[in-house]
């Protein structure tokens, strides 16, 4: 009859069980928790060795979420329409941090040449969203220079 007394006081006062059994090793909470960061829209600018912008190139972001399951987001590039001025070779992906919060920090960027000889057959690249540089543009390499390394060795 005590201990029931005593857990009604303590219920009135605010505290309950509020066990930590959850996957995510998230804290309780009373009420809505914290909201998770937003989505991330990234934007790069894909272009050649002489620095002429690239249309036809598929992005690939890709990261590993809380529960090990890999999250991609697929953009192609194309012309966009900033300030007035239309610049070619950009890509926008959407990482959805808030329904597939990541793991790490590490987010993949893969581009690939998707529209074979339009442009131009480039290289496959992938990097690191860390080794972006501040502009975030990425430089791919025709395939033919790759061919004519390969023929001096």
């Amino acid at each position: 009859m005590k201990n029931k007394y005593l857990l009604s006081l303590l219920a009135a006062l605010g505290f309950s069980g509020c066990s930590n059994n959850n996957v995510w090793d998230e804290p309780c909470y009373y009420g809505p928790g914290p909201d998770w960061t937003p989505d991330v829209k990234l934007t790069t600018q894909v272009q050649n060795e002489d620095e002429d912008t690239i249309n036809g190139i598929r992005v690939v972001a890709s990261y590993k979420n809380q529960n090990d399951s890999l999250i991609t987001d697929t953009a192609y590039t194309e012309s966009h329409e900033i300030d007035n001025y239309t610049v070619s070779g950009i890509a926008t992906s959407t990482l959805k941090f808030k329904e597939y919060p990541p793991k790490n920090s590490e987010i993949y960027l893969e581009y690939t040449d998707v529209d074979g000889e339009k442009n131009g057959a480039y290289q496959q690249k992938t990097i690191k969203m860390q080794e972006l540089g501040q502009d975030r543009k990425v430089t791919l390499i025709k395939e033919e220079k790759k061919e004519e390394e390969e023929t001096k060795e």
